[in-house]
């Protein structure tokens, strides 16, 4: 990373010049800058931009008093990529992270916040996912980077708590706040009252509920003074396809759904509000930023700065704006995807290219490319000259050797991801995504039951992708997970080894000792236990499993001492309940009714039926 040397300079006096306020907070104090991400975050599902099936009243007030930009696009559809090019003002060839899981920002790349604290601000994150962990590169610059989610994400409510917390502690130091939220992203589990009083889908539920996190963290801001002379910058990495284009998610094509993203700028003190229909991109942020402080920047920057646009004056003059994706290349071996926006047309560069005119077709169901080749041609030397000018090479790199653990933790996140990828640049000659979309869709579908325990539907599902892609990374584990929790231990082991050959993974760890132990064969069960218990998260569980599969050796005061050890970790009922069925095994039986009582008392009420119904078979044996 390279250092700045803080620049000499005061703001200029309010009024010296008609933007020149929009960078001071006061006299000899830079302003406030608050940037809050949402991922996974479609605009059209926003109240401010124009929904009525999610509720969204923070971000609408918030809306009220900002710039929002009803034609912002993101440089990649994928977390780590997009949020990188939001923090460096470069596109992922220029700032290394391709893909999630299996890239990181080159430790060479200056961030915002390194910019920033080189001014003397205090900079600090608050992340809510593991793709965006520390490891991946992005908490350069940062004096506090807060990832430590005790799993692979976080709700709205805890990052919000986190964060809030972080501000009571703060001085008058200018502060750089970022805070990202997660929960739009699958799998998607809403929590009440957002679940039922939501009209549509468990994705709007989630962004509801995200809303209130957020609401609570602009609550804290404005209490402590840090909201009205903030710069506040709303924006979402990427959207999600909702099957607008077959993809359910996101990552494997450009289309709109993904690409464009809402984004709201409040000006310190609301200087100015409204919409503003110019084309922009997330890329525009960092040099934004650099205009208004006056910071320095160097010709690397590839966004544009948008300050005359802030202030009510002409958009940047730009011939377009660049997106990419890897992930069909780095996920399934299919050529990755550029494309090319100008404010109506845009090109999807591809092995069969797409052009749109999105100002009659804004959902992109007409390819043009024929009926205009002209104009296609016309955009396609524009992405070749934009490419040749940053000296980017064609074709796809080589992975850059992510850690196997960080790929298997992300694995249960649902990314897909095969490993190993080598660098290519016969891109052309690659299947076109478009052709082969059933593929991932199939997998999309498979995962989204799996997470939802529907577990029958999700084997039917991603049957066909393990078919086309036996080694998959992703759809190996949710194939092994389903057919495990449907009790079909046989079919599932292949998979799991697959799995497990590719990289190491304490979910399926699990997994497997839960197939061999289904299979009767517990002492087996129990080394891939003990091997969860060394590199594993949920240690208390893999215990529990250790004991059931020393009851099924027959090893009943083993099994018992194993299970009177997970107090207080496991809750009550759960223990006794599992230890009278050890004595029943060794029929003592009255001991066993006992148990079940015991059980059923401390159980829920709504469970002490159960038990009971279980003591009483217990005495009558």
């Amino acid at each position: 990373m390279r250092s700045w040397a803080a620049p000499v300079g005061l703001c200029l006096l309010a009024g010296s010049l008609q933007l020149g306020s929009l960078g001071c907070a006061g006299p000899g104090r830079d302003p406030d800058i608050v940037l809050i991400t949402l991922d996974t975050t479609r605009a059209d599902r926003l109240g401010c931009y124009g929904s009525t099936i999610a509720a969204t009243p923070h971000l609408d007030r918030v809306a009220e008093e900002a710039i929002l930009f009803e034609n912002a696009i993101t440089s990649v559809p994928l977390t780590l990529p997009s949020h990188a090019s939001i923090l460096t003002g470069l596109h992922p060839p220029s700032h290394g992270a391709r893909n999630n899981a299996s890239f990181r920002v080159d430790d060479e790349i200056t961030t915002l916040a390194e910019r920033l604290s080189a001014r003397g601000y205090h900079c600090a994150a608050f992340v809510s996912a593991y793709v965006l962990d520390h490891a991946f590169g992005l908490q350069q610059g940062f004096a506090h980077y807060d990832d430590a989610l005790g799993g692979v994400e976080r709700s709205a409510d805890e990052t919000t708590a986190r964060a809030v917390d972080y501000l009571a502690r703060q001085g008058e130091q200018p502060l750089f706040l970022w805070v990202h939220y997660f929960d739009p992203h699958t799998p998607w589990a809403p929590p009440e009252p957002f679940a039922s009083d939501t009209r549509g889908s468990a994705y709007d539920a989630e962004i509801s509920s995200m809303d209130a996190g957020l609401g609570e963290l602009l609550e804290a801001l404005r209490a402590r003074g840090r909201y009205g002379d903030a710069h506040l910058i709303i924006v979402a990495d990427h959207g999600e396809g909702l099957g607008d284009h077959r993809e359910h998610e996101h990552g494997i094509f450009l289309y709109e759904e993904c690409l464009r993203v809402p984004w709201l700028w409040k000006l310190p003190g609301a200087r100015r509000t409204g919409r503003e229909p110019a084309l922009v991109g997330t890329v525009d942020l960092v040099p934004t930023l650099c205009d208004l402080l006056r910071l320095p920047q160097d010709r690397s920057l590839e966004g544009a700065s948008l300050r005359a646009l802030l202030d009510g004056g002409a958009p940047p003059a730009r011939a377009g704006l660049y997106a990419e994706t890897m992930y069909p290349y780095y996920s399934y071996g299919w050529s990755p995807l550029e494309a090319w926006r100008e404010a109506d047309l845009k090109l999807i560069a591809a092995p069969e290219a797409e052009l749109y005119d999105l100002s009659g077709d804004p959902a992109e169901r007409m390819n043009l490319r024929n009926q205009r080749a002209a104009s296609a041609a016309r955009l396609r030397e524009r992405l070749r000259a934009y490419r040749r000018a940053r000296g980017w090479e064609a074709g796809a790199p080589a992975e850059s050797g992510a850690d196997p653990a960080l790929v298997a933790r992300l694995s249960s996140l649902g990314y897909v991801w095969s490993g190993g990828r080598g660098a290519t640049t016969d891109v052309d000659s690659l299947p076109d995504p478009k052709r082969h979309i059933r593929v991932h869709e199939q997998f999309e579908l498979g995962k989204l039951a799996a997470q939802a325990g529907r577990f029958e539907e999700a084997a039917d599902h991603l049957a066909e992708t393990v078919r086309a892609h036996p080694d998959n990374h992703a759809a190996t584990y949710f194939m092994g997970l389903s057919l495990v929790r449907l009790g079909r231990p046989a079919e599932a082991l292949p998979h799991l080894e697959r799995h497990l050959s590719g990289a190491p993974d304490p979910n399926a760890t699990l997994l497997m000792g839960d197939a061999l132990l289904q299979l009767d064969r517990p002492r087996e069960a129990r080394t891939w236990y003990r091997r969860h218990l060394e590199e594993g998260p949920q240690k208390t569980l893999a215990r529990e499993r250790i004991g059931d599969a020393l009851l099924a050796e027959g090893r009943y005061e083993e099994a018992v001492a194993t299970y009177r050890g997970l107090a207080p970790q496991r809750e009550a009922a759960s223990i006794l309940r599992k230890v009278a069925r050890v004595r029943v095994r060794q029929e003592r039986f009255a001991e066993a009714a006992d148990l079940f009582t015991q059980a059923g008392e401390a159980s829920a009420a709504a469970e002490r039926g159960y038990f009971r119904e279980w003591a009483r078979a217990a005495r009558t044996l």
